[in-house]
Parts: C-alpha cells; structure tokens; sequence
C-alpha cells in the first residue's frame, strides 16, 4: 500500500507540473501604431511586473504573435477589464531590500503600463522590480511620477530604510486648483484605491466626470473550476458503540468534485467567497483481538462512508506575485448517501459470529485553509474540525491535500 507520504509528496508535485508554463487567452484586443484595431486573445499571465511583451492571436486556433511595448499602443483584457499601454519612460526607481543602492535611481523602462483611469487627467501604473509606480497625465499630454522616495537612513542606534511621500507634493499642486480637495493629499496612501480616489475626486471636480476607471468592479467576479484531493481521516468514537471499540481510528479517503468563486465588488482579487461541492468516499477497516485468562472478544469492523460535502469560505488572496498565496476559514457540511459501521464480533471464543451494522449520519464543521494559485491552478492544504452529533462518532478531524483548477471565469 502506497504510504501518506508518498501520496503527498506526489500530489505536491502534480501541483508544480500544473502551474507552469500555463497559457491563457483570453478575449481582447491591440490597437497598433498605426491606430487600428485588432480584436483577438491576449495571452493573460496576472503579471508579477509589468509585461515587457505580449503573445496575441487573432483566431483561438492561431499561432501567437509577440508584441513588444514599441510595437504597439495599447492592449484590452476583457475578463479582468484591463487595459495596458505601451510607454518608455524614466522611473524614480527604490531601492530593493537587497539592492546596494542608499537612494532612488532614474532608469529607462520600457513596459506596458497599467492603465487605471482614462480622463481629463489619466492615470497609469508600473510594476518594476516588484514594486508599483505610478503616472500621472494632465489634460496637456504631459506626464509625471508620483515619487515615492526611499534613503538610506542612519540614526544612534540603527541603520535603516525610510520612505518619504514625496508623491505628496504633486498632488498638493492639484489639490491647489479645487476647494473640494484640501486636505485630500495628506490622506492618500500609496496604494491604487486612494490615488485612484484622488484622480477622479479631481477629475469631477474640475470637469463634472471622474473618467473611465478599470479594475474595480462594481459587480463580483465569478469563476468555477474541478477539485480533486486526498483525506487523511480521524474519527474518535462515542462510547455507546462499544461494538467498534472505543478509541479513534486513521483513514485515507479521495476528493473530486467542483467550486464555484465571487471576487468581491472593488476588491481586486483580494477578497472573495467560495463554495465547492465534493465527493468524498470513505472506506476504513480495523481488527481488535483481545485475550486473557476469563474473557476473551475478537471483532472486526468495517467503516463505509459515501458523502456529499458542501463547504462555503470567505478567503483573502495576494493580488501580486506569479505565485500568490492564500488563505480561508469556513464551514463544512456533508449529506451522507451510504454511511454505515459493520461490527462482526466473537465474545465466547467459539465460532458463533454475530454481527451488528450501525447507521451513520453527515458531518458537520469548521475549516481552516491555505495555499498558493498561479495562474489557473491551486494547490491548497485544509484542516476540518467535525462534529457528528447523534451519529456513532463523537467528533473528528480531517486534513485534506487539494489541486484546485479554473475551467471558465474572469480570473
């Protein structure tokens, strides 16, 4: 029998054939330097930092193109609602954490930038080196960085990074021009959701429309997929079943079945609810022999559980990272269609046998969970805490190992 372990060790490794190397086109469009418009599938990898190029067909059956930020001006990812725009330009560029520089350094990039709003004044984001930055364009066509400077500080005692908002000062400049703004700069994070507030609070402050904003989602975002895992089972007895021996008994069991995900409105990938459906099949055996001078009892005792477990999470995902880790709580409840514990027992050490069958009932409880997605799969580990109330267990627990794939969905 293929021990725990081994069946871990190779669902883990399943998971990192999974996740690389995965395409994923999805509906779009390019607009080209000439201006026309192409529609297709843009291959669409959830960037870590912004795309230096792009893969492209125009039929789903095509071979890809590539596109590089020069060859084009703009390209539309219509699940996610992302636009991005091809740009070089300078970035005030922050030190890493395990970078030798003390300051910020201006360095050429050539990407495709993030396009956040469209409007009387517009904004953009890069993601270089694993840290957001952010454009601003003025009605006038110019450009400028919000900066957000990092130094090399040194005190008495230490020796440290420190970032200082100089982004501030810019937006103080535009909160300048509107009266419903004071104040507004000193309160904006450097962070998508209060830039972005910033730029349309101005926008309908100085020309009546905010202007087209991407990525945040009025509605939730729904995606589905299959579920496959494996159970490693304990279910500790109540001591009315004295038959099955009082204790606890270890199982494996599989899982296979589906989910169903929301992204919550504005959330951005970051928050969602999450339901799936699996079926789990149970199937553990034990043997108690017991010997002594007066007494003498043998059983042998079969477990047979085929349920239909329902489980709904509320989870919190990375939006950065090709490999954005995750994590859930919940609750979990099973309908049983077959659950049954036979006893066959011997307590006169002869061969008369007798048998006993009890009848199980579903589970019901808790979970906790986590893992990594890249791209469409997941791979997660959850723990269940069960109650079984009026059943033949008196509570238990699960751990389960689970590849989680998206078949159709907006992320």
């Amino acid at each position: 029998m293929i021990k725990t372990t081994h069946l871990i060790k190779l669902f883990l490794f399943h998971c990192y054939l999974c996740s690389f190397g995965q395409e994923n086109f999805i509906s779009g469009y390019i607009v080209k330097a000439e201006g026309d418009t192409v529609l297709g599938y843009v291959d669409y990898q959830q960037w870590v930092n912004s795309p230096v190029e792009i893969a492209f067909k125009a039929n789903i059956n095509a071979k890809p193109e590539k596109f590089k930020p020069e060859d084009i001006k703009y390209f539309y990812v219509k699940a996610p609602n992302e636009l991005y725009m091809g740009v070089k330009t300078q970035l005030s560029v922050r030190p890493g954490k395990s970078s030798s520089q003390i300051s910020n350094e201006n360095k050429l990039v050539f990407a495709f930038a993030h396009v956040l709003i469209i409007g009387p004044m517009s904004l953009y984001r890069i993601n270089y080196q694993d840290s957001p930055y952010y454009l601003i364009e003025t009605a006038d066509g110019s450009v400028k960085e919000l900066i957000l400077l990092r130094r090399l500080v040194s005190t008495d005692h230490a020796t440290f990074m420190k970032d200082f908002a100089a982004y501030k000062n810019l937006l103080k400049e535009f909160e300048n021009t509107c009266n419903k703004l004071k104040g507004q700069s000193d309160k904006t994070g450097f962070n998508d959701r209060d830039i972005i507030r910033f730029v349309t609070e101005y926008n309908n402050c100085t020309t009546g429309r905010q202007g087209q904003v991407f990525r945040l989602n009025k509605k939730p975002i729904t995606r589905w997929g299959a579920v496959l895992g494996y159970a490693v089972n304990q279910y500790n007895f109540s001591s009315q079943y004295s038959y099955l021996d009082n204790g606890h008994i270890i199982g494996g069991s599989i899982l296979a079945g589906g989910f169903i995900a929301a992204y919550l409105p504005r959330g951005r990938g970051r928050w969602s609810a999450s339901f799936d459906v699996l079926y789990k099949p149970v199937r553990m055996k034990n043997e108690t022999r017991f010997y002594e001078v007066f007494s003498y009892y043998e059983s042998q005792n079969s477990f047979y559980f085929d349920l239909l477990k329902i489980s709904a999470s509320f989870r919190h995902t990375s939006t950065y990272g090709k490999v954005r880790p995750y994590f859930y709580a919940g609750a979990t409840a099973s309908l049983p269609f077959r659950a049954e514990a036979r006893s066959v027992y011997n307590r006169v050490s002869t061969n008369d046998y007798q048998t006993k069958v009890f009848e199980g009932k579903g589970e019901l409880g808790y979970l906790l969970g986590g893992g990594f997605k890249i791209n469409k799969a997941e791979c997660e580990f959850r723990w269940e805490r069960l109650d079984y109330q009026r059943t033949m267990f008196i509570n238990g627990q699960t751990f389960n190992f689970i590849f989680k794939y998206t078949l159709s969905g907006k992320r």
